[in-house]
């Protein structure tokens, strides 16, 4: 039984990052058309959104996740460069790496101590 909730609640981590990632890319690539023409902004947000996407199913999830991980911790550096400290991409970037690392296990096996 823990097991099955071990796995629920990592399928809804999962989804719901995957998800939230989609929704904020989209906003930010909104906002960066409409207000800004930042062409970085515009870049970094189109690759956040497609990414999203991507780490959402399964099959593509490792994909998306690597280029979600690695875009969070350029932003990271870009904010750090800037003197301030990036707690959202570092947290966004570790969670990722969370569902790529364990996820593949309780997607392929069912149970999150096999892998």
């Amino acid at each position: 039984m823990l097991q099955g909730t071990v796995r629920r609640s990592f399928t809804i981590l999962h989804v719901a990052l995957g998800l939230i990632l989609a929704v904020e890319g989209a906003l930010t690539l909104v906002h960066a058309l409409s207000m800004h023409h930042d062409l970085h902004l515009i870049a970094f947000a189109t690759v956040k959104t497609m990414a999203a996407l991507l780490f959402i199913w399964p099959r593509t999830m490792l994909v998306g996740g690597c280029v979600l991980f690695c875009a969070f911790l350029i932003a990271a550096g870009v904010h750090v460069v800037r003197g301030e400290f990036p707690s959202e991409h570092l947290v966004y970037a570790v969670a990722v790496m969370l569902v790529m690392v364990h996820g593949r296990g309780l997607m392929s096996s069912g149970s999150p101590t096999s892998n």
